[in-house]
């Protein structure tokens, strides 16, 4: 996925369709970044989203540190999520992406890859 981002607060890029919100119990993720822009100017986060309709969404709630270089993320271990959904019926995985200056409006890019994996407790 190719995130574009020209605010530095975070913008939102669905990473996954909906799911069933029960589903995100426990979790774990392999990112992959590339061509990041130099000095650190973006920012990108996996995150997840919830709502019970898919036309009221809630903000979207960081899950992993943000990457600003390139590289590979993977951690060994599953996460606990039961607490990110807030009762919610849907969830979706979304990649959070901002520039890191205030009131920066260039508009940056980036390439993004992974795979989330999730169980049930």
């Amino acid at each position: 996925m190719v995130i574009f981002c020209n605010s530095d607060t975070n913008i939102a890029f669905p990473a996954t369709p909906w799911m069933d919100a029960s589903e995100l119990e426990m979790t774990r993720e392999t990112r992959e970044t590339r061509n990041m822009p130099s000095s650190n100017a973006m920012t990108v986060t996996l995150g997840v989203q919830t709502c019970d309709v898919p036309n009221t969404v809630d903000a979207a709630v960081a899950l992993t540190a943000s990457r600003s270089t390139d590289g590979l993320t993977f951690p060994a271990a599953f996460t606990d999520r039961s607490g990110t959904t807030g009762g919610k019926q849907l969830a979706r995985f979304v990649y959070l992406a901002r520039n890191t200056t205030a009131s920066d409006t260039t508009v940056r890019l980036a390439w993004v890859a992974g795979v989330v994996q999730h169980q049930k407790k």
